[in-house]
C-alpha cells in the first residue's frame, strides 16, 4: 500500500499545533462520538495499514505514523481559534435598562461573589422555560455535574432554583428584593449551607470561564445551555467539564452467558432506573462498530420484533438509547415515553429468555452473525456458543431460538460458508455482521473475489469500517 502524504501530514499537523498548546482540556464525549464517526475511524485504519504493509522499521518513520495516529484521535481537542486573537467585549457604563436583565444579572453576579469567597465548585445550569418567555437558572455543586459541565447527574437534589419569573425575589425569598449580588451571596451561604459545603474549594478554570460569561451577560448576552427549541451555543460559551471528583462508578460488563434476572431492572422501572443496566454491555465491542452501526442493528431488532430479535440485538439497543440519552443536552430522551416504554419492552423480553434458561438449562442464546438479502429475501447466518465453541446455521427465515433444534447445526465455519455459498451470498445486499466474524467474512470476500470486484467491495463497505 501506497503511503497518502496527506493522512500522515494532516495528523502531524495537528498533534503538532497540539503540541504548542502544551496542556489541553479534552472532551471525552466529543472524542467519543468522534472515534464512533466513521470519518476519523477510517483513517485511523488507513493509517494503521499503511504502517502494517509499509512494514515501518526506520524510527523516525515509526515516530511519524505514532505523532500522526495520535493528531487524529485527539484532534477533536484542538481549537482551530487559537491562533487568532480573542474578540473582545465593550465594558458597560451603566446597569441595563430592562428590569429582568438586571435581575438576572445580579444573580450571575451573586455565583462570582461566592467564587471569590472560595466557592469555585459551585455552578450554574442555565437555560429557558418550555414557552422560551422565562430565563431560567439552577445552582449546582460540581459533583452534581456531568461531563458537558452544566447538566446535573440528578436533578432530585437541585434545590437553588431560581426563574425570570420571580424577578427579584430570587430563591422565592421575599426579602430578596434591594439586596446587591454580595449580599445575596452572604444569603446563600446561610439559607443552602450543604450546597455551599459541597461548592467549596478551588476551580480556576470554571471560575476563569465563569468571569468570561458574566462580562457577555453584562452586554446583555445570557448564558442558555438548554431549552425546548433549537438553540446555537459556540462551544466555547460551554462550560469546561467539572475536575477534581472521581467519576461515577461505572457498572461491570455482563456477557449474555453470565446475565441473571437479578441484574435487571424492574418491569416499571423509570428511565434513570434503567440506564446503568443498559451499560453492562459494550455496544461498540470495543470500537469494532460505530454508532451508526448500533443504530442500524437496534432498528433492525424493532424490525423483525423483540421474540426474534438476537440478545445482541435487544442489549445493543438499550445501549445505543443510553448513548443517545447521554448525548442529550436538555434531557428530551429521558421524557420520551415511547423510548422508556420501548425500553422496558426489550428488558421484558431479556427477562423472558432468562427464565427459559433458568429452568432449560439446554437452551442457548441465539445470534446473529450475518445477514444479507434483496428485495423480500434474507439469508441469515445464526450462532450459538455451547462450551465455548460456535455452532452455525444457515436460514432463509428470521429463526426464533424454540425452533431450532441444535442437531441441525454445522459445527465448522468451512461447512458454514459452504451453505452460504449456495445462497450466493457475496452479491446480496449486507444488512449486518457481527463484530467477531468481521475478519472472517473479509477473509472470505476476498477468497472469492481475489482480483477485486469494486462494486461487490463497495457494497461490502460497512465490514470494512472499524
Amino acid at each position: 500500500m501506497k503511503r497518502d502524504m496527506r493522512l500522515t501530514d494532516d495528523g502531524e499537523a495537528t498533534f503538532q499545533a497540539l503540541r504548542r498548546q502544551g496542556r489541553i482540556v479534552l472532551d471525552v464525549e466529543q472524542l467519543e462520538r468522534s472515534l464512533s464517526s466513521s470519518e476519523i475511524g477510517h483513517r485511523i485504519f488507513l493509517l494503521l495499514e499503511q504502517y502494517r504493509s509499509r512494514m515501518v522499521r526506520n524510527v523516525d518513520e515509526v515516530a511519524l505514523y505514532q505523532r500522526a495516529i495520535a493528531g487524529w484521535l485527539l484532534s477533536p481537542a484542538l481549537d482551530e481559534r487559537l491562533d487568532e486573537p480573542e474578540a473582545t467585549i465593550s465594558i458597560p457604563a451603566a446597569q441595563p435598562e430592562d428590569a429582568a436583565h438586571r435581575n438576572a444579572l445580579r444573580l450571575l453576579s451573586m455565583v462570582a461573589e461566592l467564587h471569590k469567597a472560595g466557592y469555585q465548585r459551585l455552578r450554574i445550569a442555565a437555560g429557558m422555560s418550555p414557552s422560551g418567555f422565562h430565563w431560567r437558572c439552577h445552582i449546582i455543586p460540581a459533583d452534581n455535574v456531568r461531563l458537558n459541565g452544566w447538566e446535573p447527574s440528578s436533578w432530585d437534589t437541585v434545590d437553588a432554583n431560581y426563574s425570570s419569573a420571580d424577578e427579584d425575589r430570587y430563591f422565592g425569598w421575599e426579602d430578596a428584593p434591594g439586596k446587591t449580588a454580595r449580599d445575596l451571596a452572604r444569603l446563600f451561604l446561610e439559607r443552602f449551607p450543604a450546597i455551599a459545603m459541597r461548592g467549596a474549594g478551588r476551580d480556576l478554570t470554571y471560575a476563569g470561564w465563569f468571569v468570561q460569561i458574566l462580562g457577555a451577560a453584562e452586554n446583555g448576552q445570557f448564558p442558555v445551555f438548554c431549552a425546548d427549541y433549537s438553540i446555537d451555543t459556540a462551544p466555547a460559551d460551554m462550560p469546561p467539564p467539572p475536575t477534581g471528583t472521581l467519576p461515577r462508578q461505572m457498572p461491570d460488563l455482563i456477557d449474555h452467558e453470565h446475565l441473571t434476572e437479578a441484574a435487571l431492572p424492574g418491569p416499571n422501572a423509570s428511565w434513570n432506573e434503567i440506564a446503568p443496566f443498559c451499560l453492562t454491555y459494550d455496544g461498540y465491542f470495543g470500537g469494532l462498530r460505530s454508532a451508526e452501526e448500533c443504530f442500524d442493528i437496534a432498528r433492525s431488532g424493532q424490525r423483525i420484533g423483540f421474540h426474534r430479535a438476537s440478545m445482541d440485538q435487544l442489549r445493543t439497543l438499550l445501549f445505543i438509547f443510553q448513548r443517545q440519552a447521554k448525548w442529550d443536552p436538555c434531557g428530551f430522551f429521558e421524557s420520551s415515553e415511547s423510548k422508556v416504554l420501548l425500553a422496558r419492552a426489550a428488558i421484558a423480553e431479556i427477562r423472558s429468555r432468562l427464565n427459559t434458561r433458568q429452568k432449560s438449562p439446554e437452551y442457548k442464546d441465539i445470534e446473529t452473525l450475518l445477514e444479507v438479502g434483496v428485495d423480500q429475501r434474507t439469508i441469515r447466518l445464526i450462532g450459538m456458543r455451547v462450551d465455548g465453541k460456535w455452532l452455525l446455521r444457515v436460514t432463509e427465515h428470521p429463526v426464533s431460538s424454540e425452533s431450532v433444534s441444535p442437531s441441525t447445526w454445522l459445527t465448522s465455519w468451512r461447512n458454514a460458508l459452504e451453505e452460504l455459498d449456495k445462497h450466493h451470498w457475496p452479491y446480496l445486499q449486507p444488512h449486518f455482521v457481527h463484530p467477531l466474524f468481521r475478519k472472517k467474512l473479509e477473509a472470505a470476500l476476498s477468497a472469492r473475489f481475489p482480483e477485486g470486484h469494486e462494486q461487490v467491495w463497495r457494497a461490502w463497505h460497512p465490514l470494512r469500517r472499524v
